[in-house]
């Protein structure tokens, strides 16, 4: 069967195509709305240029609901997963002695956590990086970035609130022929996230 049309009309413009491009884009609208809340937050690093020796680098803005302040179901407390963080060479091969790190902390309190003595922390010779001492230093985490990757992490992140991703390269600066890349992901999954 083929559908006929007046003469002059345009079925793009009919009154049924615009209440069904009005049910599409609500529909769309409300997926858009749901969908954060059945997943986790993921940044991925998919080979990102590792920063300069001596930089502190932020890349990402996380929100974390507590599980008090949870807008959905409050199944578990927020989690913070550090996945297979490592550095690379730009042919492939392992990076050695590297002293970089990746850290998660509340975006409000970066001035009160951060500076170039604790974040490039040494202890008895070996690569230490740690938050200034401070009240909020509780939902602040660091993971070492090595090749190959340490062991994964996770930790229950309990405040409300933006978090702020960072990468310190707290190395000795290297060749400019030598590219080095960062992999693995960083994970929040907030209470809502597990039904």
């Amino acid at each position: 069967l083929k559908a006929v049309l007046a003469p002059g009309t345009d079925r793009r413009r009919s009154p049924t195509s615009r209440r069904s491009m009005a049910m599409s884009a609500a529909a769309l609208l409300v997926a858009a709305c749901a969908a954060p809340l059945a997943r986790a937050e993921v940044f991925n690093f998919n080979g990102a240029a590792l920063p300069d020796a001596g930089v502190l680098e932020g890349r990402f803005l996380f929100y974390v609901h507590s599980l008090e302040d949870s807008p959905g179901p409050k199944v578990a407390e927020s989690k913070l997963m550090f996945k297979d963080i490592r550095v690379r060479k730009e042919n492939g091969d392992k990076a050695k002695d590297l002293d970089v790190a990746i850290g998660v902390l509340p975006w409000s309190e970066y001035a009160n956590l951060l500076d170039s003595k604790t974040v490039c922390g040494n202890e008895g010779g070996k690569f230490t990086p740690a938050f200034k001492d401070h009240a909020s230093k509780q939902h602040a985490h660091w993971h070492l970035a090595k090749s190959p990757a340490i062991d994964d992490a996770s930790y229950t992140l309990g405040r409300s609130g933006p978090y702020l991703l960072v990468v310190a390269n707290c190395g000795s600066s290297t060749s400019s022929s030598t590219k080095l890349s960062l992999y693995g992901s960083v994970v929040v999954k907030n209470p809502y996230g597990y039904a």
